[in-house]
């Protein structure tokens, strides 16, 4: 009886590591200097200061979408100047609903997220232009599974600031008198 427990026992957990192997990895940096370097800082809005400190959140979006598709992580903090402009998840990040080897059409989006804001609440983001992504940790033939892949494709962009509510209404105002000026 104890060995049939402990076999089953093996066996779901057999079952669970083998389901999860086959699960996309990625390697959710924008600096990697080993193999196909990858160097893609992120900038604020005036796009010459880059990003840093761990209120700013970076991840993976699907091309057409604002929702993240891997867990979120943080920019470098700033005393290191060396990585300012990066960020870098320890350990991979898996994606959820895709397996290894998937192609997929991504961008990485940044935002401002003090406080638990997303991206959509968030007065300052941005994302970059949609580049192609292989999943890593592909097992094909029997081979062992492949590296998580890096953000290979991936160019740097800035951050843009959302305008404020009072930005808004007075350019809606202006145009209303230019507008009206113009009638009379």
């Amino acid at each position: 009886m104890k060995t049939t427990l402990y076999l089953m026992a093996l066996t779901v957990c057999g079952l669970a590591a083998v389901s999860r192997g086959g699960v996309g990895m990625v390697n959710l940096s924008n600096r990697v200097l080993v193999g196909d370097p990858i160097d893609a800082p992120i900038f604020m809005p005036d796009c010459v200061t880059r990003v840093c400190g761990e209120d700013f959140k970076a991840s993976l979006f699907l091309a057409n979408d604002t929702t993240p598709i891997t867990e979120i992580t943080t920019f470098y903090d700033c005393s290191i100047v060396a990585a300012q402009g990066y960020f870098k998840s320890v350990p991979d990040v898996e994606v959820p609903g895709y397996n290894g080897g998937d192609t997929l059409s991504v961008r990485v989006g940044a935002w401002y997220g003090a406080g638990g804001l997303s991206y959509v609440q968030s007065p300052i983001y941005g994302m970059s232009d949609p580049f192609p992504l292989t999943l890593g940790n592909a097992s094909v033939g029997g081979a062992p599974p492949t590296m998580p892949a890096p953000l290979t494709g991936l160019k740097s962009f800035c951050l843009v600031p959302e305008p404020s509510t009072g930005a808004l209404c007075l350019l809606g105002g202006m145009v209303i008198l230019f507008h009206r000026r113009r009638e009379a």
